[in-house]
């Protein structure tokens, strides 16, 4: 039995009746995703292939007078990381960050 050269491109066609739905999905044999799903796994090879994020947030003084200005913020993020598709699948992974901010500007 032959084995697929490194780098292998694998496509798998897929199409309903009449041709009015075509879909493609991509396999490169060489990444290997069979752990991405399990925590602390070294099995997964973590090729990000697109990343998308919104965040927002605002900041408030919370004193403002001769000692200084003392401000506080608070911020949102969320954060999707996608991989490429390869042996397990195409990995996922969704973030929901949040951060909060004291400072002190003095005089």
């Amino acid at each position: 039995m032959a084995t697929p050269a490194r780098n292998t491109k694998v496509q798998v066609l897929a199409s309903r009746h009449l041709g009015r739905t075509t879909s493609s999905v991509s396999v490169i044999l060489s990444l290997n995703n069979s752990g991405c799903n399990i925590e602390a796994s070294t099995v997964c090879s973590n090729n990000v292939k697109l990343v998308r994020q919104v965040t927002g947030g605002f900041w408030a003084d919370i004193y403002k007078g001769p000692f200084g200005r003392f401000a506080g913020g608070l911020q949102y993020s969320y954060t999707q990381k996608y991989g490429f598709n390869g042996i397990g699948g195409a990995p996922k992974r969704d973030e929901n960050i949040f951060f909060t901010s004291l400072r002190y500007y003095p005089f």
